[in-house]
């Protein structure tokens, strides 16, 4: 019978009345499938899916399917958000098979786990058709699926090959090579950017933060300022599109077309906490109002629909929603019809359509409109005849009707897990809010955060996927929950947290380390050598081993720990020397120019020195923050500690003397230089 009503996931729920004798996954399941000489089906999906949806009705609540699937195969549905390390296991088995990815991921296996067939979304016909022709092949033809599955493995093993070169790179050492090694290296991608509309040239189209985050890095440090201005671009034309959801806050996971205008309507808690963290950093280095108030939204969109009564925020709103009729339909929630925007604005509606386009270029679907902007608030403002105060208020007024009348809406479901790697990536972004605003909201709410992760996530030295305790932490868990720890602690100079990522890396270092001794495996333990996971290339969110990669770097300075940097430069030399894409790279490329061969920090004689903010809001991302203590004395902060204020400017070689100005420290080690 279908086990899934006393899960506590919600997508795995929202599949606990299909006809399917669906199970939840556990390793017994492949010894229940070997017992019964079945074949296993793995469907993957998650509960913001549109097309995991589709599929549900369209098949998984067909009885016939049902009937199939139950005499031949072991069901088994598996939420890809709380057990990540399978889903991306056989998501590289169905790429290899099929040289596509996606979700609803569908998976035919032996009994022992073994892929032997598998694709994405398939239609009804599709669907059972291919199953028929396994089951029968299975059964009367099994040594021709075994063959299959074997080579597939091999196949699968054949691909780690890469992660096994030599390291040969070797960075420039002098600022003016390093300059023409990011230049010549960016030349190539940027064939590829949407001059027009900002970000890739293609559809669908992602955020990418991290791209973005690189090429404002490299345009300020190189005066390359063709790149930071790409990005300023981009990031604002993401914030004007139908992808940015202009009534509440906050981004959709990405847009269908080119011009950041029909987006994929769920929204996740990772993007919007890497976007806020993107747009509060760049709203101060370029002094920009506009990305001020998208993050202030996107904050407010953050605490209102996803926040937790522990403290914890949920993972994610629904693309699907009942429509006017009652239908669950994409979008329904968001997407207006002139009539709505003319009951609801009145007399403001003029002037409304002006600004989001209610017309051909904003047109969506079904007499639907998306609100979807092409000018910011000053450029408008100016065309339209007001002033920018009378614009904003006029715009706020509008935005507010629309809140309000969208209330009254079937609102979309939202996914309650609470997973511990997202959260992490939401309190790096309120202390980088923290570092760039003056608002003591955004230190509060990290705060909250932090010890929200350390009761709800954690036990000991092991980090947890979900706050339920039950699903074990995968690599990606560890090195963000790692990263924001550090973060906290340079924001606050709370040494518990110092203390806690520490002993969470000392338990990567034992539990996730890989055989071949430079990267780390996703998965603590799995099944098959062949379903082992390294994940090396920057996507939508960051590789985790990028992610440690960094974190060693920082606690090799912390605490003068020679062992971290060596394999922190390891990692980066191996991963360097492969890269022909940055955008596949782009959280390395940004280690690479902030970290190598440079290990600085700045020592900072009292933790209750005020103004942390202002250093943190324009150091250097290589530059650590190091607090004395009279309690939890570090290798450099030895004999430091003082109740005058003292600044140490500390590298390799040893610290300079005490300063204590922050206009005192080196100009160099500052961010944003041209702001001193």
């Amino acid at each position: 019978m279908n086990e899934l009503a006393q899960q506590k996931s919600v997508y795995l729920k929202q599949h606990a009345n299909n006809p399917i004798h669906w199970k939840a996954w556990s390793p017994k399941i492949l010894d229940q499938a070997t017992a019964a000489d079945k074949l296993i089906v793995f469907s993957i999906g998650y509960a913001a899916c549109h097309w995991c949806h589709v599929m549900e009705h369209e098949s998984f609540e067909n009885e016939n399917v049902a009937a199939l699937m139950n005499q031949h195969f072991i069901s088994v549905k598996i939420d890809r958000e709380e057990h990540p390390d399978i889903d991306a296991a056989y998501m590289k088995a169905v790429q290899l098979m099929t040289q596509r990815g996606g979700w609803p991921l569908n998976v035919v296996t032996l009994p022992d786990g073994r892929p032997i067939w598998g694709g994405t979304y398939f239609r009804t016909e599709e669907w059972t058709q291919s199953l028929e022709q396994l089951a029968k092949l299975y059964r009367n033809q099994p040594a021709v699926i075994f063959e299959y599955a074997e080579k597939l493995e091999h196949a699968l093993l054949s691909i780690q090959n890469p992660l096994e070169i030599k390291p040969l790179f070797e960075f420039p050492s002098n600022a003016e090579n390093q300059k023409a090694f990011f230049d010549k290296l960016l030349e190539k991608w940027s064939p590829n950017f949407d001059h027009e509309w900002g970000g890739m040239d293609r559809a669908p189209k992602f955020p990418m933060p991290s791209n973005y985050k690189l090429l404002l890095e490299v345009g300020n440090q190189f005066k390359l300022h063709t790149y930071s201005n790409f990005a300023l671009y981009s990031i604002k034309r993401m914030a004007l599109g139908g992808i940015y959801d202009a009534v509440a806050g906050g981004f959709s996971r990405y847009s269908v077309d080119h011009r950041w205008h029909m987006p994929h309507f769920e929204k996740m808690l990772y993007d919007n906490a890497q976007l806020l963290s993107l747009c509060a950093e760049t709203a101060k280095q370029f002094n920009d109002s506009f990305l001020k108030r998208i993050a202030k939204q996107t904050t407010l969109f953050l605490e209102e629909n996803l926040k937790s009564e522990s403290g914890l925020y949920f993972a994610a709103l629904d693309a699907d929603s009942l429509n006017a009729t009652g239908t669950a339909a994409e979008g329904a929630f968001y997407t207006w019809t002139k009539q709505e925007l003319q009951d609801v604005l009145g007399e403001s509606y003029d002037f409304f359509s002006k600004v989001f386009h209610i017309d051909e270029l904003g047109y969506w679907e079904d007499e639907h409109y998306i609100l979807f902007r092409t000018e910011d608030d000053l450029s408008l403002a100016h065309k339209l005849n007001f002033h920018e105060s009378a614009f904003a208020e006029k715009l706020e007024n509008s935005l507010g009707l629309l809140k309000t009348a969208r209330k009254k809406r079937s609102a979309p479901v939202t996914d309650t897990k609470k997973i511990s790697s997202w959260n992490a990536q939401l309190l790096s972004a309120y202390c980088k809010a923290a570092a760039a605003f003056p608002d003591e909201n955004y230190l509060q709410r990290a705060t909250d955060l932090a010890f929200g992760l350390e009761k709800n996530s954690l036990t000991g030295n092991r980090v947890f996927r979900v706050d339920t305790q039950e699903i074990n932490g995968c690599l990606e868990d560890y090195a963000f929950v790692i990263e924001a720890f550090l973060d906290y602690y340079q924001l606050t100079a709370n040494e518990n947290f110092l203390r806690k990522a520490i002993d969470l890396c000392q338990t990567v270092l034992r539990e996730f380390d890989h055989k071949n001794g430079i990267f780390f495996k996703y998965q603590a333990s799995a099944t098959r050598e062949s379903l082992v996971h390294i994940e090396t290339e920057d996507n939508v969110i960051n590789a985790s081993n990028s992610v440690m990669c960094r974190n060693l770097f920082r606690l090799g300075i912390i605490f003068s720990e020679n062992s971290y940097l060596d394999r922190a430069n390891k990692m980066l030399e191996a991963i360097t020397v492969r890269i022909d894409y940055p955008g596949a790279y782009a959280n390395w490329l940004s280690i690479l120019l902030a970290n190598y061969n440079q290990q600085r920090a700045v020592i900072v004689s009292n933790p209750n020195f005020a103004p942390k903010l202002e250093i943190l809001a324009n150091l250097a991302a290589d530059v650590q923050i190091i607090y004395a203590s009279t309690h939890f004395e570090l290798p450099q902060t030895t004999g430091k500690y003082s109740d005058e204020v003292k600044l140490y400017s500390c590298s390799v070689t040893g610290c300079d003397l005490p300063v204590t100005s922050i206009n005192e420290l080196p100009k160099d080690w500052f961010f944003a230089t041209n702001q001193r």
